[in-house]
């Protein structure tokens, strides 16, 4: 599955207990399937601090004022 934002490969973490696809070698953006995104909300929960230490060096910032496709489809 590739990146919406920069096309690059994304490639499967795992961080607390759950597995989400990450642009580690591109933007640093995360893909999260169906309610996977609850296990990292709060932050009480600790996870999400997790997950920071797979992103990229430099993370490229993208525009959010455009709609984008979901990887999969």
């Amino acid at each position: 599955m590739n990146c919406i934002h920069c096309g690059k490969v994304l490639t499967p973490v795992s961080a607390g207990g759950v597995t989400v696809d990450m642009c580690t070698q591109g933007c640093g953006g995360m893909w999260f399937d169906m309610l996977e995104l609850r296990r990292f909300d709060e932050p009480h929960e600790g996870a999400g601090e997790e997950l920071l230490r797979f992103g990229p060096p430099h993370p490229v910032r993208v525009p959010s004022d455009r709609r984008l496709n979901c990887p999969k489809c």
